[in-house]
């Protein structure tokens, strides 16, 4: 099993669109986590504001 880590600014990625930016079969993702970083410095005047996503995926 391989880890492999990536960061990209799009919190909707699917399995298959994490597949085929990594070049393998959506068959060989085991394991898909993903975290979500959002800007919190202005919470009170604009909300959060998202800032990019870590995605997490071990493969065969």
């Amino acid at each position: 099993m391989e880890k492999k880590i990536f960061t990209v600014k799009d919190k909707n990625l699917a399995r298959a669109d994490v597949a085929e930016a990594l070049g393998i079969k959506v068959t060989d993702i085991e394991e898909a986590t993903v975290s979500h970083t959002y800007d919190l410095s202005n919470i009170l005047e604009v909300g959060q504001i998202y800032e990019y996503s870590t995605y997490q995926i071990t493969v065969k």
